[in-house]
């Protein structure tokens, strides 16, 4: 995911209605940030071993299918 995350990262992506910017990845997905908090889809705390651009620490984060990238 490291790899898809360091191609896109900045990049603004459309899921579900909401703009997510690139901005991190965990082991198995890349992360996008909202400024809204979306309920049952967005949380605020990092899983062990994720990574977020520090621009972007503390935002509201879903996760984002790779597909749409």
């Amino acid at each position: 995911m490291k790899k898809l995350f360091e191609k896109h990262k900045y990049e603004i992506v459309e899921q579900g209605g909401i703009n997510l910017v690139v901005c991190g990845y965990s082991d198995s997905q890349v992360i996008g940030a909202t400024k809204k908090k979306v309920e049952n889809r967005s949380w605020t705390k990092l899983d062990k071993g994720s990574y977020v651009l520090p621009t972007y620490e503390g935002s509201n984060y879903i996760y984002i299918n790779s597909e749409l990238l």
